[in-house]
């Protein structure tokens, strides 16, 4: 038997209601747009963090963020719990993508400007 003495530590923030709320809703528009390869929106939806992927008007540099987004994202993401302290939300989500691969990890969302935007994931594949 091992025996552990640590602190249990609550997740900063307060958690969401079980679709995420406004955040939810933010990733589910983010998971629709990358989808459908809809730029403008997606463009509108990323974060500062993470708006510099699709800054580029090159065609091949748009080419390459959304394969590298449409590869790593869930087409219907099931949002499984979420926590926000009002400005950052971090959801815990799972889904496959388009090539039938099972996803589960984090997102991180941030208000900014009164809205939600996409920040970043932390998506692996993950055995059944």
């Amino acid at each position: 038997d091992l025996r552990f003495d640590v602190a249990v530590v609550h997740p900063p923030g307060k958690p969401l209601p079980a679709d995420g709320g406004e955040p939810g809703q933010a990733y589910q528009r983010w998971t629709t747009a990358v989808t459908k390869g809809d730029v403008a929106s997606l463009r509108a939806l990323a974060g500062e963090d993470y708006a510099w992927r699709l800054g580029s008007d090159e065609a091949s540099d748009v080419k390459t963020a959304l394969k590298d987004l449409r590869d790593g994202t869930p087409i219907r993401p099931e949002i499984l719990r979420g926590r926000s302290d009002g400005d950052e939300a971090i959801l815990w989500v799972r889904g496959t993508d388009r090539d039938d691969i099972l996803r589960a990890g984090r997102v991180q969302l941030k208000r900014d400007s009164g809205r939600w935007r996409y920040s970043g994931s932390d998506l692996e594949s993950v055995d059944e």
